[in-house]
C-alpha cells in the first residue's frame, strides 16, 4: 500500500497536481504507522530506528501538505526528497524478503 502511494505522490508531483499531494503523502504516512505491531521481533535498535522514522515521515507529510496546498513546487520537490530517503531508510530495516 505504502509503495502504491508512494509511486503516486511521484507522478502527482512531477505532474505539478499539488493539490492531490495530501491524499498520498497521508496514506503513504499511515501504512508506515501501521509497521510497529508488525514488527515485534525485530531487534530493539532497529525498532527504535523505525520509530524516529515515523515520527520523521509523520512530520514531512504534514509539511507536504502546506507546500502543496500553497502550490510551492520548489518546496514540494524538497520535501519530496526527505520524505523518500526516510522511507528507504524504513525499508532497508527489514530483510529484503518481507519488502514483497
Amino acid at each position: 500500500l505504502a509503495d502504491k502511494h508512494m509511486a503516486m505522490l511521484t507522478s502527482t508531483i512531477k505532474s505539478k497536481n499539488l493539490k492531490q499531494v495530501h491524499e498520498h503523502a497521508f496514506a503513504v504516512r499511515d501504512a508506515v504507522k501501521m509497521l510497529p505491531a508488525a514488527s515485534r521481533s525485530m531487534p530493539a535498535v532497529n525498532q527504535t530506528k523505525l520509530a524516529t522514522g515515523i515520527k520523521t515521515m509523520t512530520g514531512l507529510a504534514a509539511e507536504l501538505d502546506e507546500a502543496g496546498d500553497s502550490g510551492n513546487q520548489a518546496g514540494t520537490e524538497a520535501l519530496y526528497k526527505r520524505f523518500m530517503t526516510t522511507m528507504n531508510a524504513i525499508k532497508a530495516l527489514y530483510p529484503s524478503s518481507m519488502r514483497k
